[in-house]
C-alpha cells in the first residue's frame, strides 16, 4: 500500500487520474518539449559566444542533444515501468529544473577554461556542450515516455496514446524553438536569464502536477512538504547559481581589457554584445571579439586600421554617388563617409537590430535621409534593392573558434555576380577579408572575385582589403600614389590617406590550390582552419 492507494491502482493510468490531471500531464509533455527545444536554441548561442557558430559547433550541439534525448526516452520508459506513479513525473520535472538552472553557472565556470586549455581544439565545444546540456536534456526527454505510461489505460490504446503524446510534444517543440528565436531572447535581452526562466517554468509545472494529485494518490502532508521544499530549494539554487555566474562573468569581462569599464552588455539573437570603454577608445565586442572602435567623444576617429583602406574607393571611383555597406557593426565606415561626402546616398545593412541600437546609442551612428540603415541579411537586401550602387562595401563578420569568420553566402561567385548586377557602370566592390594575403581563405576569395571582376587592387596590413571592379582598375596600381596625393590635396578624399597607406598595396594574389567559392560549396571555416596552407 502507498498512502492508502495500492501500487496496482496507481499504475492503472488515465482511469486512475482525474480528467483535469490527465489534461495537465498532456500539457506537461507539450511544455517539456517546448523547453527542450528552447534549450537547444539557447545552446547554439551559449556555445557560440565562446567557440563560435561554425558548422562543426552547430553539429556538435545537435548531436549532443539527440544523443541525450535517446537516453532520456530509454531511461524514462525504464523508470516509469518500475515506478508507474505521478510522483515519478514530478521528480523528473524537478530534476530537469535543477539541471537547467546550472547551465549558465557551468558555462561561466568551464567554457573559457576549456577554450584556453591544451585540449585538442576539435574537442572543445563537444566537452562543454556535454557538460552543460546532456543531463538536462536526458531529464526533459524522459517526460514523454513517463506520460505515455501514466495515460495509457490498456494495451489496445497504447499506440494511440503514444502517438498523441508524441504529437503534443512535437507541437511544443515547434513553439519552443520558434518562440525562443523570435521572441524570448529579444524580450528578455539575456540568454542566461532566458535559461533561468526555463528552469522556473519546469519548477512551476512540477508543482502543478503534484498539486493536481492532492486528495488522491499524492495527498499527504509529507509530500506537500517535499514539493514546497523542492520548489523553494530550486529557487534558492537558481539565485545562488545566478550570483556565482555573475561573479565569474564579471571577472571575465576584465579579461577583455584590464582597467576597462563595461558600458553595455546584452545578448541578441546573434551575439553577446559588449561595449567597453578603455580611454581614449570605446570598443564594440561580439562574443568577446573586437569589432569596432572609436575615440570617445569623436566617432570619426580611432577606427580599426583596416577601415582606412575603404577610403581608396573615392580615389578609384571619384564620381561615386551611391554606396552600400553590407555589415554596419559600430557604423564607423558609414558614419565617416556620410560626414566626408554629405551628398552621397548611403545604405547600410545589418542583420542584428540590437547592433544598430548600440551603434546609434554608443558609437555615434546617426541615420538620416542620406544615411539609411536597414535591418536585413545583406545578400537578401541586395537582391531586393534597386541597385545603381557605385560602391558596395562588404564587411560582415562574426566569430567562431577560429577567430573572425564571414558568412559563407557573402563569399561566393553567385553573390559577387549579384553585386556586379547591382553596380552602376564603372562601380566597384570593396571587400574586407580579415586574414592575410597568404591565407587559404583570402586566396579563395581573391580567386572567386577574379571570376566575376576583371580588375583587383589588394591592400594588406592587419587585414586584406580588396577593391574589385572593371579591368581599368589594374593600371591604377602604377600611379596610385599620385592619384591618392592629388585626391587628398584637392579635398576629393577627406580621409588623410598617406604614403603608408599606399605602401600597403600588395602584389596580385596567386590563389594556388584553393577552391572556387560557390553557393554549392563554400568551405570558409575549413579554409580558415588551413591557415596559409
Amino acid at each position: 500500500m502507498d498512502n492508502g492507494t495500492s501500487e496496482h491502482d496507481d499504475a492503472r493510468g488515465v482511469s486512475h487520474l482525474a480528467p483535469a490531471a490527465a489534461l495537465l500531464i498532456r500539457s506537461t509533455t507539450a511544455i517539456s518539449g517546448a523547453v527542450l527545444m528552447s534549450l537547444e536554441i539557447l545552446g547554439f548561442r551559449i556555445i557560440g559566444r565562446t567557440f563560435g557558430s561554425a558548422l562543426r559547433e552547430t553539429s556538435v550541439v545537435i548531436g549532443v542533444f539527440l544523443a541525450a534525448m535517446s537516453l532520456g526516452y530509454y531511461f524514462g520508459g525504464r523508470i516509469v515501468d518500475r515506478h508507474p506513479r505521478v510522483r515519478t513525473l514530478v521528480g523528473v520535472l524537478l530534476i530537469a529544473a535543477a539541471f537547467i538552472a546550472t547551465v549558465p553557472w557551468l558555462d561561466a565556470l568551464v567554457a573559457q577554461r576549456v577554450f584556453d586549455s591544451s585540449i585538442p581544439l576539435r574537442l572543445h565545444s563537444s566537452i562543454v556542450t556535454i557538460l552543460l546540456f546532456f543531463l538536462p536534456t536526458v531529464a526533459l526527454a524522459s517526460v514523454s515516455p513517463i506520460a505515455i505510461r501514466l495515460l495509457a489505460t490498456e494495451v489496445g490504446e497504447s499506440g494511440r496514446t503514444a502517438g498523441t503524446i508524441s504529437a503534443i510534444s512535437t507541437v511544443g517543440s515547434i513553439i519552443g524553438s520558434v518562440g525562443t528565436a523570435f521572441v524570448l531572447i529579444d524580450l528578455i535581452e539575456s540568454v542566461d536569464r532566458t535559461v533561468w526562466l526555463l528552469s522556473v517554468v519546469m519548477l512551476v509545472v512540477a508543482f502543478l502536477v503534484a498539486a493536481s494529485q492532492v486528495g488522491n494518490a499524492l495527498s499527504t502532508a509529507g509530500l506537500r512538504r517535499i514539493v514546497i521544499v523542492a520548489v523553494s530549494g530550486g529557487i534558492a539554487l537558481q539565485l545562488l547559481l545566478g550570483a556565482a555566474a555573475w561573479m565569474v562573468r564579471s571577472s571575465a569581462t576584465g579579461a577583455v581589457d584590464r582597467g576597462a569599464t563595461e558600458v553595455f552588455r546584452r545578448d541578441s539573437s546573434f551575439h553577446q554584445i559588449l561595449v567597453i570603454d578603455h580611454p581614449p577608445h570605446r570598443t564594440l565586442y561580439f562574443d568577446r571579439q573586437k569589432q569596432t572602435r572609436i575615440r570617445i567623444g569623436n566617432p570619426l576617429e580611432g577606427g580599426l586600421e583596416y577601415t582606412d583602406f575603404f577610403h581608396f574607393a573615392p580615389v578609384v571611383h571619384p564620381s561615386m554617388k551611391k554606396m552600400l555597406f553590407i555589415g554596419v557593426g559600430g557604423g564607423t565606415g558609414p558614419t565617416r563617409f556620410a560626414h566626408d561626402f554629405p551628398e552621397l546616398d548611403i545604405d547600410g545593412v545589418e542583420v542584428d537590430p540590437v547592433v544598430i541600437e548600440v551603434a546609434e546609442r554608443y558609437l555615434g551612428l546617426k541615420p538620416g535621409p542620406k544615411l539609411r540603415v536597414h535591418v536585413d541579411d545583406g545578400r537578401a537586401f541586395l537582391r531586393r534593392s534597386g541597385g545603381g550602387y557605385d560602391v558596395i562595401v562588404v564587411d560582415a563578420y562574426s566569430q567562431n573558434r577560429y577567430g573572425s569568420t564571414i558568412p559563407a553566402h557573402l563569399t561566393t561567385r553567385e553573390f559577387f555576380e549579384e553585386c556586379r548586377d547591382k553596380l552602376a557602370p564603372g562601380g566597384i566592390v570593396v571587400f574586407n577579408c580579415a586574414w592575410g594575403p597568404s591565407s587559404a581563405v583570402t586566396r579563395a576569395i581573391s580567386k572567386t572575385l577574379g571570376e566575376v571582376f576583371a580588375g583587383q587592387l589588394v591592400f594588406s596590413r592587419t587585414n586584406t582589403v580588396f577593391i574589385a571592379g572593371p579591368e581599368s582598375i589594374e593600371p591604377m596600381r602604377l600611379d596610385l600614389a599620385n592619384r591618392t596625393r592629388d585626391a587628398v590635396a584637392s579635398g576629393a578624399v577627406k580621409f588623410p590617406l598617406d604614403a603608408g597607406h599606399v605602401g600597403s598595396l600588395a602584389p596580385a594574389i596567386k590563389p594556388g590550390e584553393v577552391p572556387l567559392l560557390t553557393d554549392d560549396y563554400a568551405p570558409v571555416d575549413t579554409l580558415i582552419r588551413r591557415g596559409e596552407r
